[in-house]
């Protein structure tokens, strides 16, 4: 095992514990019909959902309109002093603030 390995490991460790900390915050902004980043939800629970719309939807002849987008790569674009300022004001200050910007100052994609 090479160094890279147990220290990308670890960070993967402290990246979900992290998450798990911050998901609270938000559960509670996101709509509930979003799926993505969501613990229970996924690609597939959302077709599934989708799937049923649309059969009820054509069942009682209305008009079904959809657009799918794939944001998957728009985080590697996030402006980070924006993303910090958001989290700022979403209540996380002190030390979390401090690691998650020095965390995404010296993060490279």
């Amino acid at each position: 095992t090479d160094l890279y390995s147990v220290i990308s490991g670890k960070a993967k460790v402290f990246e979900s514990l992290v998450l798990d900390f911050l998901s609270p915050l938000y559960e509670n902004i996101v709509v509930p019909e979003q799926h993505g980043f969501h613990s229970g939800r996924s690609t597939t629970t959302n077709l599934l959902l989708f799937q049923d719309y649309t059969i009820q939807s054509f069942t009682s002849q209305q008009q079904v309109d959809v657009i799918y987008l794939d944001f998957s790569k728009v985080f590697d674009r996030v402006d980070h002093g924006i993303l910090i300022k958001k989290l700022y004001e979403l209540g996380i200050h002190g030390s979390l603030l401090d690691w998650l910007s020095s965390y995404l100052s010296k993060r490279y994609h």
